[in-house]
């Protein structure tokens, strides 16, 4: 059985506007400083006709040239090498050119050009998109990079950069197995027939699909016993997701209670293993069961087989 639960989303881009930064703070080549997380390093600037420098710097500023609000940063014969501590699947950042030239790096690859619109269509296998339009003698706009990216350079002359957004890291929660309940084609009233059976209530925190993988099932009472609980055996099967457990209990005991084990899982690393309680009651008048615990393996015949070391979910 898979339990399709409605996703809880996309997640939010993870967004570095530099607001945890000191305006007027400069930094120089070689120079590292981290904002909202991520090390920032002060690197070597390359010339558009040849040579490079390492006297460049970054400076935070808030004139809003970039484009966003609140702080924003500088560079002027400088680039910002970032270290998000692992590869990312996409960036975009709101950037300001007011003169002078431009490097990205991506991947190892390096673009020098006059102006961001000047960029290749990828560099170092990465997509590149650039969406500008000129602002009172400058150009402002937005670059988007889509495909893995290793590592990212970026700065100018006179160079703004805000807003550099990029995928946040998705942790993923296990299921929730602590709800779950049986769910019934039909009542279990004591015919000693077949009742197919479905285990519901288990959650996923991240909307994941789940998965359900039945592990045993166990009974309260003897599979073959006194009168009224027949001499049919066994009392339940299962298969994957699927159970089936037989209607009868013990005529002369306080009705039948099967304990269905099962492991669920996420796909992507997160399982829970749960406990489904069934109960077949005595009759009609008395609708609710007493539970001896998970005495028998409902899968085997005779008077009461031990359950198998799979019928308990492992302590916390």
């Amino acid at each position: 059985m898979t339990l399709l639960l409605p996703l809880a989303g996309p997640a939010r881009a993870d967004l570095i506007d530099f607001e945890d930064l000191v305006v007027g703070t400069v930094y120089r080549h070689g120079d590292v400083f981290t904002s909202k997380g991520v090390d920032i390093t002060v690197d070597t600037f390359f010339f558009l006709f040849g040579g490079s420098t390492n006297s460049g710097l970054a400076r935070v500023e808030a004139f809003g040239f970039a484009g966003g609000s609140g702080n924003e940063m500088r560079t002027n014969n400088g680039n910002l090498r970032f270290d998000f501590g692992r590869d990312l699947t996409n960036l975009s950042l709101l950037f300001t050119d007011q003169g002078g030239n431009e490097n990205l790096e991506v991947n190892g690859e390096l673009a020098n050009v006059g102006n961001l619109d000047a960029l290749p269509a990828s560099l170092g296998g990465v997509a590149i998109t650039v969406d500008s339009s000129p602002t009172f003698g400058a150009v402002t706009g937005r670059l988007t990079l889509e495909g893995t990216i290793h590592s990212f350079a970026i700065g100018g002359q006179e160079f703004y950069i805000d807003e550099v957004e990029f995928p946040p890291i998705v942790t993923n929660q296990p299921p929730d197995c602590s709800g779950a309940l049986p769910s019934f084609s039909r009542s279990l009233e004591p015919n000693h027939k077949w009742v197919p059976v479905t285990i519901g209530g288990v959650v996923d925190p991240d909307g994941d699909p789940l998965s359900i993988t039945v592990a045993c099932v166990t009974q309260d009472e003897d599979v073959v016993g006194r009168r009224g609980s027949g001499s049919t055996c066994p009392d339940a099967s299962f298969s994957g997701s699927d159970v089936s457990l037989r209607a009868e209990r013990d005529g002369g005991g306080d009705g039948r209670v099967y304990h269905i084990i099962f492991t669920a899982d996420d796909g992507r690393g997160g399982t829970c293993c749960g406990q489904a309680t069934a109960c077949v009651p005595h009759d009609q008048g008395h609708p609710t069961c007493g539970d001896q615990g998970p005495r028998c393996d409902s899968t085997s015949c005779g008077a009461c087989a031990a359950p198998p070391t799979e019928c308990t979910c492992p302590g916390p």
